[in-house]
């Protein structure tokens, strides 16, 4: 008799966990819901900007006012007033356009131009 009555003592425990774990909200239920914001359609001001994005997002837009269509096709990125560029050109003039306009962008120090040009 003594030999029974360990299983059944555990299988009185495992079966008293097993119904309580039913009888438990789902961890869904039991969760903070998170606030989400929208994806933002517009830009942000240059007030909510580092200095380093508002330069970029300049040197963006003089890009795009010189090559509309190749503008797309370059990466941007600034560090301490330095604006490198990446990306392809369709020609030598285009690659030379985007570094003329991005150093016409008051507070550009210096442009490394890493464009790569299409060749034919």
């Amino acid at each position: 008799m003594k030999k029974y009555q360990g299983w059944n003592i555990g299988t009185g425990l495992l079966t008293g966990l097993c119904v309580c774990g039913c009888f438990q909200p789902p961890p869904s239920a039991t969760k903070t819901p998170v606030a989400v914001a929208p994806p933002a359609t517009t830009q942000s001001p240059e007030s909510e900007m580092s200095p380093e994005q508002v330069l970029g997002r300049r040197v963006r837009q003089a890009l795009d006012l010189v090559d509309p269509q190749g503008a797309g096709r370059i990466m941007i990125e600034v560090h301490d007033g330095v604006v490198t560029l990446r990306g392809t050109a369709q020609d030598m003039r285009a690659a030379w356009r985007a570094v003329a306009a991005a150093q016409s962008v008051p507070g550009v120090h210096q442009v490394n131009n890493q464009l790569l040009v299409n060749t034919p």
